[in-house]
């Protein structure tokens, strides 16, 4: 677990800088620019991928494929949108190693889409 903190910076006062300051394990780590931190720990998926992903599949299954040298594999709901996805290297056991994205997919009661967005959950191993 770590703490987070924010601090006032004294020299940047009057345009609203902060530091934020992770406190994990005795480690201390000070980033003065927060969108600095957002862009590089927010792994985005690219434009062809998330094609690959608005496409219909079989519903409720689990789709093994590969994109750009890498393993994936999607988990379809019982509509058949993809709304997991493992990406990575697969291991001798068919598992993927590397990352796992889960997707926000929200329709109205007419079943238009509100909100479809896919954010990065962590290692998947």
């Amino acid at each position: 677990m770590f703490q987070i903190r924010w601090i006032e910076s004294p020299v940047a006062k009057n345009n609203f800088s902060y530091s934020f300051v992770f406190i994990a394990k005795k480690a201390l780590c000070s980033i003065s620019n927060i969108s600095e931190f957002w862009q590089n720990n927010n792994m985005k998926l690219s434009e062809p991928l998330i094609k690959i992903l608005a496409k219909m599949y079989e519903p409720s299954s689990m789709i093994n494929s590969s994109y750009k040298g890498n393993d994936i594999a999607l988990k379809t709901d019982t509509e058949g949108n993809a709304v997991l996805l493992f990406i990575g290297k697969a291991t001798e056991k068919g598992t993927i190693k590397g990352e796992r994205y889960a997707r926000t997919l929200k329709k109205d009661k007419d079943g238009n889409i509100i909100k479809d967005h896919w954010e990065l959950k962590g290692k998947a191993t």
